[in-house]
This record gives structure tokens, C-alpha cells and sequence, in this order.
């Protein structure tokens, strides 16, 4: 019954909580489709059902802070030297996520993010440049003026009809970003990453490593959070806090440890991923990437952060990762 009812347009996800079975819907306009053609039923597996509105899930999560924000202690937007686990970093062609972990896999330093963090949603490939902090996090590098005699002229040709309006605005010569320009954020190369299926097929991890240029440049302890000691397993109930790029320490509550979740990957893109963990929001854009943990000391890691609506995020349990790369904490 979920298989089927994750097809409908109308429906986003479907996942077991404490005593019912939620099936999600993306709006208004979807959540009464799904009651007028009676598509889902009264009980599944012997459950009750309800018809919920929880909104576009997409990847990276939208904006929207998480309810048990807590104040920042660092910024995490800047160059971090060695960088720890929830600071911001990406591949070099996307905007920014988040350091997730520091781990060793077969004697080897390694560090793991997202898929699209990482590899750019499929489209990197090994030996791309990792930076941190991630590119939106970088400022200032490239000069807004070359020391261009033709590229200044230009703008002021082009500044002309402006001018003659009395218009405030103004064109402005620059120099297009360099791998020069970005050397100095290079820490790491993108060894590896799980491909996302946006061709119906079921996913369960968006996740990939990078190797680090050197393991001195990087530290496995979370920012503000500390020494993880090891993996736990997500339950329904648990309470788990994260450390993230954007809206560093949240923490929150597993509400259900199987959803069936279309994800929107942009551009039309989307992927179903199955046996996902479902939380309160803990997750905004730039937050992807993140492990996840029980909210207890010692501090274990049940999952990485991926995605979310306005309403929830969506987390690969931390297994899946481990099948795919059988990693050790550093």
C-alpha cells in the first residue's frame, strides 16, 4: 500500500508514528484531491490513517529557523583551521553546506557530507575540489574592479543611459572567480558518493567522502557538541540535536524511523527515498550534512541530515552510510 500511494502526485510521504500511519501532502489542493478520491484508506497495517499538509520536502532543506534554536559561539561561515564537523563547506560548483563528519575508512582520513554537498547532486566526480568554507561563504577574493583600461571602459559606456536618467544604479567591471582564487579554501578532494536514483528508484542514503589534503587540516570534534563515541539507532520518541552550518545546535524529536519520501532536487528533479528518519525541524538550507545525534551524553550518531519542509527534516540513518563505507569514528 505505501508503494502505491508514494506514486500519487498528491502525495509526498507516507511514514508510521506512535499510533497512526501519516500520509503527506504537498498543499491545500493536494490534501482535498486526496480526500475526494478516497486514496488512502481508513487503517493501514492494521493502523489509522491521517491526511496531513507537510509541505514540499526538497534538498537542501528551505529556509525557516528550526523552533529549539540555540545562539551560535563561532561563526561557522569562516575559514576553520583544522575544521571541525558543522562547519560550512561544499563543492567548489555549489553554494554551501555542511562538514557532517571526520571518520577513518580503511586507515584513511576521510570526511562526509551529502551527495549534494559534496558532488554536487551527481554531477562531481573523484577528485573534485572540496572547499571550506563552502563558495557562498567566501567573500572577497576577486577585486570588483580589474585593473582592466578596456573592461572599465565599457562600464562606463554602458553607465551612460543611467546617467542621463539620474539612475542610482551603476555597472560595475569584474574578474570571474579563479581556481586561483580558491586555492587557499581547498581542503579536501571528493573521493567518493552514493549516485541519486531520480528515476523512480528507491534511495536511502544522499551521502558522499572527500579526502582531506592533509588529516592535520581537519578534527573530529563537533562544534559545540563535542567527541561523538560512537553509533546509535534512531527510535520513535528519541530526542536528537544536531550542528550545522546555518543554524549550528537544534535539537529535536524522531517522530518515525520508515518514511517513504519524494524529495524535490530542483529543476524537476525528484528522488524517493525509503526507511528515512522523520524529525521536528532541525534542519534550514545549509544545514545539509550534519550528523545527527541522540541527545544524551556519551553522544551517539543515528544519521545524517539531509532535507526537510517547513514543518519536519528528513535524515539517512547513520546504518545505510555505514553499509556504503564501513567507517570507523576518528
Amino acid at each position: 500500500m505505501r508503494a502505491e500511494l508514494i506514486k500519487r502526485k498528491e502525495v509526498v510521504g507516507v511514514w508510521t508514528e506512535k499510533d497512526r500511519v501519516v500520509v503527506g501532502t504537498r498543499n491545500q489542493a493536494d490534501y482535498e484531491a486526496a480526500i475526494l478520491k478516497s486514496i488512502v484508506p481508513m487503517k493501514i497495517e492494521q493502523k489509522r490513517t491521517e491526511i496531513r499538509i507537510i509541505g514540499e520536502i526538497t534538498a537542501p532543506p528551505p529556509s525557516g529557523k528550526p523552533k529549539a534554536i540555540e545562539p551560535k559561539a563561532v561563526d561557522r561561515t569562516n575559514k576553520i583551521r583544522p575544521a571541525p564537523p558543522g562547519c560550512s563547506t561544499g563543492h567548489v560548483d555549489i553554494t554551501a553546506g555542511t562538514l557532517g563528519g571526520v571518520f577513518t575508512l580503511n586507515g584513511e582520513t576521510v570526511i562526509l557530507s551529502n551527495n549534494h554537498v559534496f558532488a554536487n547532486s551527481n554531477a562531481g566526480a573523484k577528485g573534485d575540489w572540496i572547499l571550506q568554507p563552502g563558495p557562498y561563504d567566501i567573500n572577497g577574493p576577486i577585486p570588483p574592479i580589474p585593473d582592466c583600461p578596456i573592461a572599465n571602459a565599457v562600464a562606463k559606456i554602458a553607465n551612460i543611459p543611467a546617467w542621463i536618467l539620474r539612475r542610482d544604479s551603476r555597472l560595475k567591471a569584474y574578474r570571474p572567480t579563479t581556481k586561483k582564487d580558491l586555492e587557499e579554501y581547498l581542503i579536501a578532494y571528493l573521493e567518493d558518493f552514493e549516485p541519486i536514483d531520480f528515476s523512480g528508484g528507491y534511495n536511502y542514503i544522499d551521502a558522499a567522502i572527500a579526502m582531506p589534503l592533509d588529516p592535520s587540516h581537519v578534527t573530529n570534534e563537533i562544534l559545540e557538541l563535542g567527541y561523538a563515541t560512537g553509533f546509535g539507532r534512531a527510535e520513535i520518541g528519541m530526542p536528537v540535536v544536531k550542528s550545522g552550518r546555518t543554524t549550528g545546535i537544534t535539537r529535536g524529536t524522531i517522530d518515525a524511523v520508515d518514511g517513504l519520501i519524494k524529495i524535490s532536487y530542483g529543476s524537476g528533479r525528484i528522488a524517493i527515498f525509503a526507511n528515512q528518519i522523520i524529525t521536528t525541524k532541525i534542519l534550514e538550507g545549509g544545514d545539509s550534512g550534519s550528523l545527527v545525534g541522540e541527545d544524551k551524553d556519551p553522544l551517539k550518531i543515528i544519521g545524517l541530515g539531509f532535507a526537510g519542509s517547513d514543518d519536519l527534516s528528513v535524515v539517512n540513518p547513520i546504518g545505510y552510510v555505514l553499509e556504503r563505507w564501513p567507517m570507523e569514528i576518528a
